[in-house]
Formats: C-alpha cells, sequence, structure tokens
C-alpha cells in the first residue's frame, strides 16, 4: 500500500512538473519555418540623378538553432533563402529582384510572465539576384549585402510559433531592399 501512495504521488508529481518544464527555454535549439510579405527594392544611381524602385511579394523558408539562457536571453545563427516578384517593367524590358540567400546573427530576450514572446534583433549577411532583361536578352548578376533588423516570435504551444520581422538590407550597387514579413516556426 505505501509503495502505491509513493508511486502514485511520484507519478503526480513528476506529471505536474513536465508541463512547468516545457514552457522553460521554448527558444531554444534547432528550428524552421516559411514566411511571406512585401518588399520595396530600390536603385538610386546618384550620379545620374537616377531613382527605380519595385515592389512585391516575397515568400521563403528559414532555419537556425537559437540558444536560450534562464534569464531569457536569446542568442542564434539563421539561414533564409526566399523569393520575390519585385518587377519593374513589361514583357519587352523588366528588372526583377529575384532570390535572396543569406544568414544573420541573433539576439533576443523573452518577455511576458509566461516568457512565450520574444523580442529579437539581428544583422547578417545577404546575396540577392537581380535580373535585367531586354527582348530576348536577359542577364543576371548576385549583389552583397548587410541586413539588419527586429521582429517578434509568440509561442503558441510547446514547438509552434508565429512570428513577424522587418529588414533592411543594403547591397553594393546602390541597391537597397525593406522587407515586413509574417511566418511560422516549428521547433525540432
Amino acid at each position: 500500500m505505501n509503495s502505491k501512495i509513493l508511486t502514485l504521488s511520484g507519478a503526480l508529481l513528476l506529471s505536474a512538473s513536465v508541463p512547468a518544464l516545457a514552457d522553460d527555454g521554448h527558444f531554444d535549439g534547432f528550428y524552421a519555418g516559411g514566411e511571406a510579405g512585401y518588399n520595396e527594392v530600390k536603385y538610386k544611381n546618384e550620379d545620374l540623378d537616377f531613382d527605380i524602385d519595385a515592389d512585391g511579394l516575397n515568400y521563403g523558408g528559414f532555419a537556425g538553432f537559437r540558444q536560450q539562457t534562464s534569464s531569457g536571453l536569446v542568442v542564434g545563427l539563421e539561414g533564409h533563402y526566399k523569393d520575390s516578384e519585385a518587377s519593374i517593367g513589361d514583357d519587352d524590358a523588366s528588372l526583377d529582384f529575384d532570390r535572396q540567400v543569406g544568414v544573420d546573427a541573433l539576439i533576443g530576450t523573452t518577455v511576458g510572465t509566461a516568457e512565450q514572446v520574444l523580442l529579437f534583433a539581428f544583422a547578417g549577411y545577404e546575396n540577392a539576384r537581380l535580373t535585367a532583361s531586354f527582348l530576348d536578352e536577359e542577364e543576371s548578376t548576385d549583389l552583397d549585402g548587410v541586413r539588419v533588423g527586429g521582429g517578434a516570435e509568440f509561442a503558441l504551444s510547446d514547438n509552434m510559433s508565429l512570428r513577424t520581422t522587418v529588414a533592411y538590407t543594403d547591397y553594393e550597387e546602390d541597391v537597397s531592399n525593406i522587407e515586413g514579413t509574417a511566418g511560422f516556426v516549428l521547433d525540432f
């Protein structure tokens, strides 16, 4: 009888502590997700006093690893691959902002009593492809840039979150990109 009570008490104590452990460190470990949003690409040539703006839908995926401390500080590394519909022109001549690939270092902190919200900033490197088309000719160039931004992630469960980000990328050749996205995150 005493062993049954001891076993039952231990099982109740363990089951009560498991949800508490699951809430700790939600933003810790490997994760991946998808996102979509809107971006505006700008090309500004000050020598010729010439500006081009193109905007459109962008979408893609990301994956990374984060480490969350007991104080709620979160640091990590994230890679992403995106495509963009930002384009200017018509069937005869166009300038298209294509794929973007990059890596960011991120730092953030959890907020709220349950620490289920992550506010974060990031900085990193991004490479984007810009394609110019004229009649039947097409030429692409890759642009390197520095990317900075911030965001918020909202835990829905132990392994799923929603997030939103805003980023600015300054590429070479006087090209820049501003984007806002929303997406989902799966923790592994």
